[in-house]
């Protein structure tokens, strides 16, 4: 049995980190790039692979000719032949939070449970038969790159006994029940904006869900945009006029925002520029 390896980000790191006991039979590593990301382990990668003597390329178009391509944290289609079998890794349980940005929903969502689904490769995309699947349980707050490395580590267990399970030929995929499933919608810079209107529990999720190695949530005050790195979620208090967005505290110089339900506490701000940010003296302040 050979393999090929698509991989990119730190959960592609630590699944080719799981090829280890089964490198024999590792043909190539395929690493992607990422510049939607702060950090894309793509240099990471590389420095593994030349310390293993792993043959890689950068060439994300590559056509392998292994028996098994198996994808992680990879981010193209790929075309496998008739020869070939496709193994794709999913950041969910599946068949729950099929397409884009599975951790960030389930994360935001408020899920107790995360983890890591291998299937087959199909036309239609996180359909196929599920291979393995791994769960871990969450508690909150947690930040996605806490997440990260949570599921990174599923990464590198279930690469390990997958390549196992294939050279002993022990595979048993199963379907997915179709009646329970979901998806999960492909996100653009406007969902990194703060609903006010929601709970601050569920602001704070999003917060953290969105934050590095993302691009981080972001909020309007007047004309200028901002970027809210930390918040903190505070109990609720009687207002009259209850209006989402607007300030209503100061704790420690820091602003206390009126959600929909409860308080928020923002903990950092930045400018678009990465600067710190202060109210300074200002207090009747809406954020949008």
């Amino acid at each position: 049995m050979t393999f090929t390896l698509y991989i990119s980000g730190q959960k592609g790191l630590t699944a080719l980190q799981g090829m280890e006991q089964e490198s024999a039979g590792l043909d190539l590593v395929v690493i992607g790039r990422d510049t939607h990301i702060t950090a894309d382990h793509s240099e990471e990668i590389i420095n593994y692979c030349e310390a293993k003597g792993y043959t890689y390329t950068l060439d994300k178009d590559t056509i392998s000719n292994s028996s098994y391509l198996i994808a992680a944290g990879w981010r193209f289609l790929l075309y496998p032949t008739a020869n070939q079998t496709l193994i794709v890794l999913h950041d969910s349980l599946l068949p729950k939070y099929r397409g884009f940005n599975p951790l960030v929903t389930a994360l935001i969502n408020g899920d107790e449970e995360i983890g890591v689904t291998a299937l087959l490769g199909t036309d239609s995309y996180d359909q196929g038969p599920i291979v393995l699947q791994q769960a871990i349980g969450v508690q909150y707050p947690l930040k996605i790159a806490d997440a990260i490395i949570k599921i990174a580590a599923c990464y590198k267990e279930i690469v390990a006994a997958l390549c196992y399970k294939i050279k002993q030929g022990a595979l048993t995929p199963q379907n997915q029940d179709e009646t329970k499933a979901t998806y999960s919608l492909w996100r653009d810079d406007e969902d990194y904006f703060i609903d006010w209107t929601q709970t601050a529990e569920q602001i704070e999720r999003h917060v953290n869900a969105v934050g590095k190695p993302y691009n981080g949530a972001k909020c309007r005050l007047g004309q200028q945009q901002l970027r809210v790195d930390s918040v903190r979620a505070l109990p609720d208090v009687s207002i009259a006029n209850r209006t989402p967005g607007k300030l209503i505290f100061k704790q420690e110089d820091k602003p206390v925002v009126v959600c929909g339900e409860g308080l928020l506490l923002l903990e950092v701000l930045k400018t678009e520029q990465g600067d710190d940010f202060s109210l300074g003296n200002k207090f009747r302040c809406r954020f949008k």
